[in-house]
């Protein structure tokens, strides 16, 4: 079979078959796994907050935790089957004020402390106007957070505090930008794997050796930030790692994701 880059393998073309079968499978997957997990999602968090018994409590946190985490894989692959099939991403306009930020945030943080230690300190400061406003993707941002603050949890060292920072500052342009940070304590990334955390499918030699994962979730975030004209930097030196989405306050969303 010859191509316009010349002879292709009977190999290369049944691992694009195999890959777009893939696809194809996980397309079905989040429609038909989508309502019902949300559902159990919603019931098992309600269940969270009434139930008053100890080892009861434990149970509901287990299977909330399970929900939870299946939830969060079905939207990164949600993600991944719409860009893999260039199925246009809805893209809401959602004005956001800092009361609200602040709320998303600790929504989340609430969400995914359930999955892993409820009590774990996470300490958020927001370093901005009450009278700050801009427009973007809610769902997107709640996204792009949930995917970065769960690698906080997941990979920061046990009980280590994790600090969130909601600021507003002047970006490179110079144009006004929202920083939101997370900042952890574990295993340092490595110098030469700093740039590739947010290729897709992408685990660094200690993430793999330590705890299982998918790679998706840096990638989807950094996406969902590009979307809306911003971008993900990550930094890591000694103990603490840092993982800063960036946001335009200046203009509207701006999405250009061939850059």
């Amino acid at each position: 079979m010859l191509s316009k880059q010349g002879w292709v393998s009977k190999a290369m073309v049944e691992s694009r078959g195999s890959e777009q079968q893939w696809f194809d499978l996980a397309g079905h997957l989040v429609h038909d796994l989508h309502s019902p997990i949300l559902a159990a999602l919603s019931a098992t968090r309600q269940l969270y907050r009434v139930v008053t018994g100890r080892r009861e409590k434990l149970q509901v946190q287990t299977a909330y935790a399970a929900c939870s985490q299946a939830s969060s894989i079905l939207a990164n692959v949600e993600f991944l089957y719409r860009e893999k099939y260039s199925v246009g991403q809805p893209i809401r306009r959602d004005r956001l004020s800092a009361s609200v930020l602040r709320t998303l945030v600790a929504e989340v943080r609430e969400a995914v402390g359930l999955v892993y230690e409820p009590d774990r300190e996470v300490q958020i400061d927001v370093h901005c106007s009450d009278s700050l406003s801009m427009i973007a993707d809610s769902r997107a941002l709640s996204h792009a957070f949930r995917n970065v603050i769960d690698n906080a949890f997941r990979y920061g060292f046990a009980k280590s505090p994790i600090r969130v920072v909601i600021e507003s500052k002047e970006g490179p342009e110079p144009e006004p930008e929202l920083v939101i940070s997370v900042c952890s304590y574990g295993l340092p990334i490595r110098e030469d794997e700093i740039d590739k955390c947010s290729n897709l499918g992408f685990r660094g030699r200690d993430a793999r050796l330590n705890l299982p994962g998918s790679g998706f979730g840096l990638y989807v975030a950094s996406r969902l930030l590009r979307y809306q004209g911003g971008s993900i930097i990550i930094r890591s030196l000694g103990a603490m790692t840092t993982v800063a989405l960036h946001l335009p306050l200046g203009s509207e969303i701006n999405a250009d994701l061939d850059s």
